[in-house]
């Protein structure tokens, strides 16, 4: 109990948006903040643009996004990918399961599956933020996690600055699927931290229809900028 004191004297909590302490019924983020997160609802099967995307293009299962990507989602977004927040982003992937925890969304799924780092940006960052979602995830539903199959085999550079074709041109030949039988017939959720312009999660698409056989694929990302101005 001294301990426990000693660190919240030295180690205070506080809300990962505002920066104010939080009190003991709030985690991460404080309730104030809580209430600027802006939720998508979208329906994982739903007439959402997210869904009819994939839908339309790769005969995808479901999709859906947690939040929309504002000012506030924006910040967590970065405290668990640059900052080393890795418990944030597990508590993230937790609420991203009980989203729809009322729903067959999760239910049939084999495995959950980040968008991969390249090894280099791993080992330097010292973690995949989507991984620790996946992990958050996980522990809610019982899912299997699967890290060893889908890999990035190029360690591209930032593409902040292009646009959605410049970004699908680049993302070409990023992936690769190892031991793709060990998939076949399998149900497998992609999981990412923000959804763009969708370059990334196409080319992981692409790389699992290429090389394996009548794998379902559905999308869970923890953001979605496809339609949000930053507020």
């Amino acid at each position: 109990m001294l301990r426990s004191l000693i660190d919240s004297y030295l180690f205070p909590r506080v809300c990962h948006i505002c920066g104010r302490k939080l009190v003991d019924n709030e985690r991460y983020v404080c309730l104030h903040c809580t209430e600027l997160l802006a939720h998508t609802n979208f329906e994982p099967k739903a007439d959402t643009p997210l869904f009819q995307r994939y839908a339309r293009q790769h005969d995808i299962a479901a999709a859906t996004a947690l939040f929309h990507y504002t000012t506030a989602s924006r910040l967590l977004v970065h405290r668990a990918k640059y900052h080393h927040h890795t418990a944030l982003a597990k508590y993230l992937g937790e609420l991203m399961a009980y989203e729809y925890a009322d729903t067959d969304f999760l239910n049939d799924i084999d495995f959950i599956v980040p968008v991969p780092l390249h090894w280099i940006r791993k080992f330097w960052r010292g973690y995949n933020q989507s991984e620790m979602l996946c992990q958050g995830i996980a522990t809610v539903t019982g899912r299997n996690i699967d890290t060893k199959h889908l890999v990035r085999v190029h360690n591209n550079q930032s593409q902040t600055t292009l646009n959605h074709e410049e970004r699908r041109k680049h993302k070409q030949g990023l992936f690769a699927l190892l031991q793709d039988h060990q998939w076949n017939g399998k149900h497998i959720l992609l999981v990412d931290d923000v959804y763009t312009t969708g370059a990334t999660i196409d080319a992981c698409i692409d790389t699992i229809r290429n090389n394996s056989n009548n794998v379902t694929i559905s999308i869970y990302t923890l953001t979605y900028a496809g339609l949000t101005n930053l507020r």
